[in-house]
């Protein structure tokens, strides 16, 4: 069932080719030691300040005691934004999101849960405040999201809602003269409240801390950008003691593939 539905999702997203806007960082896990990270996506310039992105992506996990990168299914993601441009420091965005995550069980031999996964639609909103100093772009981000959970049956999870809010700065830093080869260093701090099943929220609080590093190399023909990096997470359990989880990263970014509009 699991894979059918991967696979009508990844038809569909090629079906509609177009579409993805800056990096795609890795989304975070845990019960993991390391995670392998894969994503293809697509950016097209509708307008001067309209643009439209697109992304699937995929990885794979480890259990907690080891760092088997490959082991097993961690989870599929299919994300579309759009992008709105102010002026030259000034976005938003709008997203939406569809997410299948594996769970597997916290005691050895870490097996899958029942039920062994997980959806998720998540919207969001993002706000981007963008400066250049010399050659160096500075990226601030401040991304809303309200997230939906489902067994694989459509019920209900348990804790059923969450709204979530992430505060991201960046820094692009170019290593040769025609920024073909970047040096992109991020961090990422997220705090969520929950709904549960009785109608009842949590307190706000601090959930995570992402750290990212990453090699950008700009091809021309086609225009595509490759980020390979890593994604350090450092994550609070059930008993809210912090935890780190290393992720491998590595995606690539179409740009354009009907051309430029300039209207």
């Amino acid at each position: 069932m699991k894979s059918s539905l991967k696979i009508t999702f990844a038809i569909i997203t090629f079906l509609r080719v177009a579409v993805v806007h800056g990096q795609i960082s890795p989304p975070g896990l845990d019960g993991a030691k390391m995670v392998s990270w894969g994503a293809i996506g697509f950016n097209q310039k509708i307008s001067s300040r309209i643009s439209t992105t697109i992304y699937i992506g995929g990885s794979e996990q480890s259990d907690p005691i080891n760092f088997s990168a490959l082991k097993k299914p961690a989870v599929f993601v299919l994300n579309q934004e759009t992008l709105f441009q102010f002026n030259k420091s000034w976005q938003t965005a709008f997203g939406a999101s569809v997410r299948l995550q594996d769970l597997y069980q916290k005691e050895a031999p870490y097996t899958s849960e029942e039920p062994a996964y997980r959806k998720e639609t998540r919207y969001y909103l993002r706000l981007f405040f963008k400066r250049e100093y010399r050659k160096t772009t500075f990226t601030y981000s401040f991304r809303p999201e309200y997230r939906v959970f489902f067994t694989p049956d459509g019920d209900p999870w348990p804790t059923p809602l969450q709204v979530r809010l992430r505060l991201k700065a960046q820094i692009n830093i170019p290593v040769n003269t025609s920024k073909s080869n970047q040096i992109i260093v991020a961090n990422e701090w997220l705090t969520a409240t929950s709904k549960n099943s009785q109608s009842q929220w949590s307190t706000l609080e601090f959930t995570e801390d992402r750290l990212s590093t990453f090699f950008r190399h700009t091809f021309h023909k086609p225009s595509v950008f490759l980020d390979v990096g890593l994604m350090h997470q450092f994550w609070r359990n059930e008993e809210k003691n912090f935890e780190y989880t290393t992720y491998l990263s590595f995606d690539l970014l179409f740009q354009n593939p009907f051309g430029k509009r300039s209207h």
